[in-house]
This record gives structure tokens, C-alpha cells and sequence, in this order.
């Protein structure tokens, strides 16, 4: 078993939990077309117990936040996270897991469980990273409130209130997700994604080789990095942002197509109302109708 390296690693002491938080008290709720989904937000207590869970292979998936105590989880290969308050682990269903605690530390926690269908997107679109089954977002007082309100109103909410609440409790997750205090830092290449992001919004015109070599990257390596990081390619992200444009001209302009079309790079209004309507599902014309 190897440790996972975190360097750069910043862990601020934890807050004192208030007794409110340190409890039995859960919530489920089928969820879903086919009411195959389970949607749970909860607090458990755990004391006495060392193994948690041995080579799990969870069917559904879930995060735990520690609360109180300390431990260790170990994914499939062998490399393990320490867990300490402040920590969250997800269950991801695609492998194994083992959790287990430490002796005689009283292990408190909260967790969340989301359909399968609404945890799948947010592992899609990157909001949730598969590459991370441990993170150290701390003690987040404010946010353990308002999971316990909604413990409180889950288990009696009317069928027509369940998306409302998935949604906040998925704002909720998220919202830990990017507080993750043991991120290693510098990353040496956000700094020039971000950058490449801006100059594509600025310029819809803007050649990608060009960019490329303004950030002292050759273009196979600036493509490279930009997908690590917003999962997808330059040039896929740069006609998201062109159609996100184009809907803003259309919107608030009387220009016509031709113009929208020159402005946002596009060689003829032709390859432009294809493009718009294969990713927007209408044509600028009807689009611009409709607005």
C-alpha cells in the first residue's frame, strides 16, 4: 500500500462541530423517470467501529464528509488518503474501495447520495473529478446547516419539490468539491488556460496556432493542456463561446445573419447557420424570432 503524495498540502485546524450536526438523522427519497434513483442527504454516527467498508463496490453513488474522527481510504490499487474532520470521499461505482478508522475515535459524519444520472453529469462535465476520490474542502459550518435543513424537509417534501431540492443539494456537494483545501498547488498551467479561455472569448476570430505561440507553446502542446483541463479541445471551446456570442447578437442586435456570421469568424453565413443549428437545434432566423 502506498500513501498518495500531496504536496503543497494546506490544512487549516477544524472548527468545533456543534452537537446539531453530530447525530443520527437522514433522509432518502426515490428520485427519478423510473423512481430508480435514490436522492439522500444524512448524519451518521459511527463509534466503536474500525472497518467501514472492505473492497466496496458501491452500486449507487455517495460522498462522506467527515465530521469527527480519522481514518483511512484506499482505492483499488493500493494508494490511500489519510481522513481527517474535513475530509469528503466519494464512492465512485466504476471500482472499488475500502474506508476504514482509526480505534476509539468516534467517527461522525455526513454524506450525500445523487441518482446515478445526475451524479454521471456532474463527472462529465468535471465538476465532481473522478482523479480525486479524497479532497479536503475543512469544516464548512455553513453548509452543514443548510444540509441538515435539508434533511429536515426532504423526508416530507411533495413529489413536485424533489428537483428543487436535488438541485441545491448538488449546489451543496459542488460547492465543497471547489473548496478542496488540499489541492496541490501552483498548477503551472491554469494560469495560461485561463488565458487562452479569454482570448477566445474576446476574438471568435482568433487562429489557434496563433494563440498557441502567443502562450510560447507549440500548438500539439497548448492543445494537450487546454484538454486536461476544460475537457475539451481549443478549438471545441472556441465555438462554444461562438454560439454563445451569436446568441447574444442575435438577441440584442438587428444585424443580419451575414454580419453575425463575419463577426463571429465565420467564413460564409452558410457554415455559420449549419453550425448554429446543429448545436442550438434551430437557425439563427427562428432562433432570433423566438427572442
Amino acid at each position: 500500500m502506498t500513501r498518495a503524495e500531496r504536496p503543497g498540502e494546506r490544512i487549516a485546524p477544524a472548527p468545533t462541530v456543534p452537537p446539531r450536526f453530530l447525530a443520527n438523522h437522514s433522509a432518502y427519497r426515490s428520485f427519478g423517470a423510473q423512481r430508480s434513483g435514490r436522492l439522500g442527504v444524512g448524519f451518521i454516527l459511527k463509534p466503536g467501529r474500525t472497518i467501514d467498508a472492505l473492497d466496496m463496490h458501491p452500486e449507487h453513488y455517495s460522498a462522506v464528509y467527515c465530521l469527527r474522527g480519522s481514518g483511512t481510504y484506499t482505492d483499488s490499487q493500493g494508494n490511500a488518503w489519510p481522513l481527517r474532520p474535513g475530509s469528503l470521499f466519494h464512492r465512485f461505482t466504476d471500482g472499488t474501495h475500502s474506508s476504514t478508522f482509526d480505534p476509539g475515535c468516534d467517527w461522525a459524519e455526513n454524506w450525500i447520495a445523487l441518482p446515478a444520472g445526475l451524479a454521471e453529469a456532474l463527472f462529465r462535465e468535471g465538476l465532481i473529478d473522478r482523479r480525486r476520490p479524497v479532497i479536503y474542502p475543512g469544516i464548512d459550518l455553513g453548509v452543514l446547516g443548510e444540509l441538515a435543513d435539508l434533511v429536515d424537509v426532504l423526508d416530507e417534501a411533495p413529489e413536485s419539490e424533489l428537483p428543487r431540492h436535488a438541485m441545491r443539494t448538488i449546489d451543496l456537494l459542488v460547492n465543497l468539491c471547489h473548496r478542496d483545501l488540499g489541492r496541490e498547488e501552483p498548477d503551472p498551467h491554469r494560469a495560461l488556460v485561463d488565458r487562452a479561455c479569454r482570448r477566445l472569448a474576446e476574438d471568435p476570430r482568433l487562429e489557434l496556432d496563433r494563440l498557441s505561440r502567443e502562450l510560447g507553446l507549440s500548438y500539439e502542446r497548448f492543445r494537450k493542456v487546454f484538454r486536461e483541463h476544460m475537457r475539451v479541445s481549443p478549438g471545441e471551446y472556441r465555438i462554444r463561446r461562438r454560439i454563445d456570442r451569436a446568441r447574444t447578437l442575435l438577441q440584442t442586435s438587428a444585424d443580419p445573419i451575414k454580419t453575425v456570421a463575419e463577426i463571429l469568424g465565420y467564413p460564409n453565413p452558410y457554415a455559420f447557420s449549419s453550425q448554429f443549428k446543429q448545436l442550438v437545434g434551430e437557425s439563427p432566423e427562428a432562433y432570433r424570432r423566438r427572442h
